[in-house]
């Protein structure tokens, strides 16, 4: 009886490997692996050995703030064209080398492994055993608005994880209404049911995985609550100064009816109204700047305060104007008479 050759995962596979963990050496290899476990065994798959033992498939977990980000590696690995590539799978969606379907070009995969937590790739028989180092530094290149700062936790931050960023996840979580959890730094079946319950209320994937992107979502949840006070009583100003404006439009058409001239309670109730529209628009304003960072945030953000304090003021103009014409077609009314 023939023995079968020792599995191996061939040599460009290997040299790839090599390459990440000097580029990103600070990198999760959770969901790294290269020959395939039952399920994978159960079907075609380039994770299980051919029968000369070669494996033409590796995975590299996703984790961006420790260098790694998959989806930018699959990325440079299709840029560079590299004649070796089978296919590359992340975040859903699928690519093929110069043989497949559509060379170079991301399309949906239809398999039941979206492969969000690593990116899969193959490579072709033909150079398997390539040594060639490959192109892929682009991927590994931080600009400056890329660059992660410590608070900024691994995309890795799932069930078994440890610490205080841990910690600062299950505060937040609490804060924002999803628990009770307790705040012990350990990532354990609760954490994980908190966040897949706010991921299912964002629309994102419900993986109870603390990635980029639920992070991101959960630091603005956080602001919008701080904010929340602040642009009710902005709103409250509003409708104050509205009433005022109000108020001040029927005290100056009474006036007018009887053909009189402007009086101190008239300007007096006027200037109130429009006081009162700027010191709301100013409210509105002053809320909205402590969750922005950039003049056009600022600017969509703050636009409808603006605007509704514009239209107010405006208003409040124009019933000056508007009380001296009734004024005066009341005095051409009583020289008729």
């Amino acid at each position: 009886m023939v023995k079968a050759p020792v599995p191996r995962n061939v040599e460009s596979l290997k040299v790839l490997l090599t390459q990440i963990n000097r580029l990103a050496p600070n990198r999760s290899k959770a969901s790294d692996g290269w020959i395939g476990d039952v399920k994978h065994q159960s079907r075609h798959s380039d994770h299980n050995p051919e029968p000369d033992g070669t494996v033409d498939a590796r995975d590299f977990t996703n984790d961006p703030s420790g260098g790694c980000d998959a989806r930018k590696l699959c990325q440079a690995i299709l840029d560079s064209k590299d004649p070796r590539l089978s296919y590359v799978i992340s975040n859903g969606q699928i690519a093929s080398g110069r043989k497949g379907p559509k060379p170079w070009v991301w399309r949906k995969y239809s398999g039941s492994n979206g492969h969000y937590h690593h990116a899969h790739v193959s490579v072709l028989d033909e150079g398997q055993d390539d040594k060639t180092p490959w192109n892929i530094d682009s991927a590994f290149k931080k600009s400056a608005a890329e660059v992660l700062t410590k608070k900024q936790v691994s995309s890795v931050m799932s069930k078994g994880s440890k610490g205080e960023f841990v910690e600062e996840l299950q505060v937040n979580l609490v804060k924002l209404g999803f628990g009770p959890l307790k705040a012990d730094g350990r990532f354990g079946d609760d954490t994980e049911k908190a966040v897949r319950a706010f991921q299912r209320t964002k629309g994102l994937l419900a993986d109870g995985w603390a990635g980029p992107r639920t992070l991101e979502a959960i630091g603005k949840e956080l602001e919008n609550k701080k904010l929340a006070p602040k642009v009710e009583k902005a709103e409250a100003q509003v409708k104050e100064a509205n009433t005022k404006v109000d108020a001040a439009k029927e005290v100056v058409d009474n006036a007018a009816a009887k053909g009189k001239r402007f009086s101190s309670t008239e300007v007096v109730t006027t200037i109130t109204g429009v006081t009162g529209v700027a010191t709301a628009a100013k409210e509105g304003i002053d809320a909205v700047k402590e969750s922005t960072s950039s003049f056009y945030d600022l600017l969509v953000t703050a636009g409808p305060w603006l605007l509704l304090g514009i239209v107010l003021a405006g208003g409040a103009i124009y019933i000056i104007n508007e009380r001296r014409n009734k004024r005066l077609e009341a005095k051409a009314v009583q020289k008729v008479m």
